[in-house]
């Protein structure tokens, strides 16, 4: 079907590995961005069936959710086979014009369909060391492939990914840094600084993890601390009960993120910690570490690298020197005496929240890292629409110039990129990206399939 202007609608689609509202909400978000981006683009998310978890309706109306049943449930290995089978259907059926996979877990699905897309974008939200956890050394050679065809590499902490690939030889040349982050809340709904409650929230899972049990210290007994979320084990049950037996601590149960969302402002600070057993919890990007900040509320964090950069930045908030109780316990009694004493220290903590929230931290803002390596849409809507998909007008903005890893030439075959360096945006700063990242075996991809 083609519109009145003549131009195919522009068609998205993402893969995820967990059902939709239970994963990073940054996916639905980058959805959203690119449907405005290509102006109404058809915006799909295709979600496994997690058969504990109710159904969820996706942040914004415009994104349509297909459900995989499968036979077997997540996530052992003939669920994974099932899945991507079906997921190969999906793509073959739909031929997005761009592709977004969410985790190594689908990407056996787009390497083996018989459809290319004309911008596979890989948003590696779960690191490579993670993948390996669940798929064992497979996820090595996944990602080898992956990351040799991807147009875009998006990644929510570029120190972990960097670290990450190190380990098996890789470079994280030409990823892009994406914070966590989201929308926002408007500044006039923001609770002001002199009238915030004497408290402190922790919101997140309960256990050795996250290092609650710091909270209990004799040393913090004048500190009231309000903690949400859930103690899944038995460990962390037991110290979950072992913090209510204290005075000074109120379990709030778990919290849906609408409420926490609409608490969470009225406190003094949020803590923000890891235990870092792993490269994941080491270089940890939290979506409460930007949340509290976009919320106006200044974080107490651990020194994971992103957090500590942030908060040095903009001055946002106290930063651990290292993630031992002692440590803890001493950013703790310096907040609260800077919050008890110092009302203007702790306003201007406060103002370098909304200041990195106005200037770095929204959603919209990261997104423009990604805009000048997406494809223009004259590129895309040369491809014919599938039976049964509607059109509509697309975005007529230039193509991208500056991209790295590789390029696309006019027949759709992937070609070396330039020799010269690129610019890739890292935070408010820039670095130098050599042109490829990754493994890549500079293998051309099967375009039979394009029309």
């Amino acid at each position: 079907m083609v519109t009145e202007g003549g131009r195919n609608r522009i068609r998205i689609l993402a893969l995820s590995d967990v059902a939709v509202g239970y994963g990073s909400p940054q996916v639905q978000y980058l959805l959203d961005s690119l449907r405005r981006h290509y102006r109404n683009a058809s915006v799909t998310m295709v979600e496994p069936d997690q058969k504990r978890r109710a159904r969820r309706d996706p942040l914004f109306p415009e994104i349509e959710v297909i459900r995989v049943v499968t036979t077997m449930p997540p996530y052992d290995g003939a669920f994974h086979v099932e899945y991507n089978l079906e997921l190969r259907k999906i793509i073959e059926e739909r031929k997005p014009h761009i592709l977004i996979a969410t985790h190594g877990w689908v990407l056996p699905s787009i390497l083996t369909a018989n459809w290319k897309p004309d911008c596979f974008i890989y948003y590696m939200l779960e690191s490579l060391t993670h993948q390996r956890q669940g798929m064992g050394e497979l996820a090595i050679e996944i990602n080898r492939q992956a990351l040799g065809v991807a147009d875009i590499v998006l990644t929510p902490e570029i120190h972990r990914s960097e670290a990450d690939l190190r380990a098996v030889g890789w470079t994280a040349d030409g990823f892009i840094e994406i914070f966590n982050s989201s929308h926002g809340i408007p500044e006039k709904d923001l609770v002001p600084a002199d009238e915030r409650r004497e408290r402190i929230l922790y919101s997140g899972s309960i256990g050795p993890a996250t290092l609650t049990s710091h909270l209990a210290q004799e040393s913090l007994s004048s500190v009231k601390f309000d903690i949400a979320g859930p103690a899944e084990t038995e460990e962390a049950r037991q110290m979950l009960a072992e913090l209510q037996r204290r005075p000074n601590v109120n379990y709030l149960g778990v919290l849906p993120a609408s409420e926490l969302a609409k608490t969470r402002g009225q406190y003094a600070y949020s803590l923000v910690m890891w235990n870092p057993t792993d490269i994941n919890q080491l270089y940890a990007s939290p979506n409460k570490f930007f949340e509290t900040i976009q919320a106006g509320v200044p974080p107490i964090a651990a020194p994971h690298p992103q957090c500590t950069e942030i908060i040095d930045r903009y001055k946002c908030g106290q930063v651990m020197a290292d993630w031992e109780a002692d440590s803890f316990s001493k950013a703790v009694t310096k907040a609260m005496r800077l919050f008890r004493t110092d009302r203007r220290g702790y306003s201007d903590m406060v103002a370098g929240c909304l200041k990195a929230s106005k200037t770095e931290l929204k959603w919209d803002i990261q997104f423009r890292k990604v805009v000048s390596r997406l494809p223009g849409a004259r590129a895309l809507t040369g491809q014919p629409a599938p039976a049964g998909v509607a059109d509509g007008e697309a975005d007529t903005a230039a193509p991208a110039t500056a991209r790295t890893g590789s390029t696309r030439s006019k027949t759709g075959t992937k070609v070396s990129a330039s020799a010269k360096k690129a610019t890739v945006s890292k935070g408010s700063k820039s670095r130098s990206a050599k042109p490829k990242r990754g493994p890549s075996r500079n293998k051309t991809p099967d375009t039979s399939s394009r029309s």
